[in-house]
């Protein structure tokens, strides 16, 4: 099992979509499971949705007797790797959904709290941090335009006040250099003064 943590809005959905694209893509595994859990997990709901994954059809009504076809279900798997996104609280993977906690069912779960991950008993914690200054302003010019950007003086100051504003965040840059595309110069000041008062009243940052 493999816990991935970070801040809100520092990338952590995006990477673990891409980790199953590839885990499939690359065949590393016979079946790859991706699953959000959420703040207030719906157990039915995430187990509906990994037996679907698995041609299974999980039509009792019990919590406990769902998880336990489930489990019966996920040990005949040979190499499986099932992802759980945006936890917020520990589960009992076996007992809570039917997850086996054996060799031959992979866990990676994503998480804002490192705490979550251990008392989760992962093996491995990787800590998903914010962007560098460089690797941000790339991220944005992409996002905006190059040409935008790097062509008006005045622009790019604006633009680098909005990077720094936006915390290395990705989700954050992406969205906001998008959004911010045709704009004239007085949307990008005022984004940018906006930004300053949301980071100053909200430090944890915007939400996955």
């Amino acid at each position: 099992m493999v816990g991935v943590y970070g801040i809100g809005g520092v990338g952590k959905t995006t990477l673990m979509k891409e980790v199953a694209k590839n885990m499939t893509k690359d065949g590393l595994f016979d079946q790859v499971v991706m699953v959000t859990v959420s703040q207030e997990p719906v157990l039915k709901k995430i187990q509906g949705e990994i037996g679907e994954n698995l041609g299974l059809t999980l039509s009792e009504e019990s919590l406990d007797v769902r998880a336990r076809r489930l489990l019966e279900r996920l040990k005949k798997e040979k190499r499986i790797l099932i992802v759980l996104d945006d936890l917020w609280k520990p589960l009992n993977l076996p007992e809570e959904l039917g997850i086996p906690c054996e060799s031959s069912c992979n866990v990676v779960l994503a998480t804002r709290q490192l705490q979550v991950c251990r008392q989760m008993g992962t093996q491995l914690n990787v800590e998903l941090k914010v962007l560098s200054e460089g690797d941000a302003w790339i991220l944005f010019k992409w996002a905006a335009g190059d040409c935008l950007v790097e062509d008006n003086d005045t622009l790019c100051e604006v633009a680098n006040q909005v990077v720094r504003e936006c915390g290395g965040l990705p989700l954050a840059i992406v969205t906001i250099g998008k959004a911010l595309q045709t704009k004239d110069i007085s949307v990008w000041k005022d984004a940018a003064s906006q930004l300053k008062m949301s980071r100053s009243s909200s430090p944890e940052g915007c939400k996955e």
